[in-house]
């Protein structure tokens, strides 16, 4: 579930206030997930933007049969996001964008062997298959920090086109 409170502070500045519910029966977690963002219109074709929010993420399936006790320690993964950014539009349809952002991941399953608590069990998907098996615990924690670039070309005479390039 998921519901936001928008709300125009003048023509050229909004906010917006969001809650997301999560329950997920397999672990029996209950997610409260606030988020806030806020715009401003600078001119038609210039605004700058910042968001943050909190987001959850129940573990892969893999994670939690890994061991039968893992239902009952795993908790859903969860990320703070916290963005900056800017859009540009080029032309009419032609919208250029920056923005730089944040990310604090916390609850990654990890295994309970203190010998691989170095490895988090996110990574089973390159080739960590032993690790995803076993016991866990949701102490997993880490960080991303980067910017994204966007070019987009919207649809005009059935041509669309959009380039992006992330760097972290």
């Amino acid at each position: 579930v998921y519901i936001d409170f928008i709300k125009e502070i003048n023509p050229l500045w909004s906010v917006t206030f969001g809650l997301r519910y999560d329950y997920f029966d397999l672990l029996q977690t209950h997610d409260f997930a606030p988020r806030f963002s806020t715009g401003y219109q600078v001119s038609n074709n210039l605004s700058f933007n910042a968001a943050a929010g909190i987001y959850y993420q129940s573990p892969d399936l893999v994670f939690i049969t890994g061991d039968p006790g893992n239902k009952d320690v795993l908790k859903s993964l969860r990320s703070d996001h916290f963005i900056l950014g800017m859009e540009y539009l080029i032309t009419d349809a032609t919208l250029f964008s920056v923005e730089l952002y944040r990310k604090n991941y916390h609850d990654y399953p990890v295994p309970s062997d203190t010998a691989l608590d170095h490895i988090t069990m996110a990574n089973a998907g390159a080739n960590y298959g032993s690790v995803t098996t076993g016991a866990g615990v949701s102490e997993g924690f880490g960080n991303a920090t980067g910017i994204e670039l966007l070019l987009q070309k919207k649809s005009i005479k059935d041509f669309y086109g959009l380039v992006s390039y992330s760097y972290s």
